[in-house]
């Protein structure tokens, strides 16, 4: 919907494939979580949309949903919760009609990127990313 407002309403860039592919593949599409939990943000889910475009456009490609944590926490616990992340988008995408088949959960743990970093910084730790396969 964003791209359609902000594109002229022209729905050709919103139904190319390799277009979403390089949305899905440059980290565009991220989904983000609060602290400690394994839903996602509401406001970020609208991206979803997106991925399941893409899935339905390609229906042989398949993809890697890549859950992360901050920084805080041990490693057994980050994870935990990083899988679950990943497992929890896949489960939405899959309620919003995604293949199953096409999408493969990889808990991540922390994102050692943010270990040094402000904890301001740590929301953006706290994400799920895509990889096209």
């Amino acid at each position: 919907e964003y791209i359609k407002q902000n594109a002229g309403n022209s729905t050709t860039i919103v139904n190319d494939a390799d277009f979403l592919e390089q949305m899905l593949n440059s980290g565009i599409i991220n989904v983000y979580f609060d602290y400690n939990s394994d839903q996602p943000y509401n406001q970020s889910v609208g991206g979803l949309k997106f991925v399941s475009d893409y899935l339905k456009a390609k229906p042989g490609a398949s993809l890697d949903i890549v859950g992360y944590a901050d920084p805080v926490g041990g490693t057994a616990f980050n994870n935990d919760l990083s899988k679950r992340r990943a497992e929890n988008v896949k489960k939405i995408l899959v309620e919003n009609g995604a293949n199953a088949s096409q999408l493969t959960t990889i808990g991540q743990g922390e994102d050692t990127e943010f270990k040094n970093s402000p904890t301001s910084s740590h929301q953006l730790a706290r994400r799920v990313i895509f990889r096209v396969k």
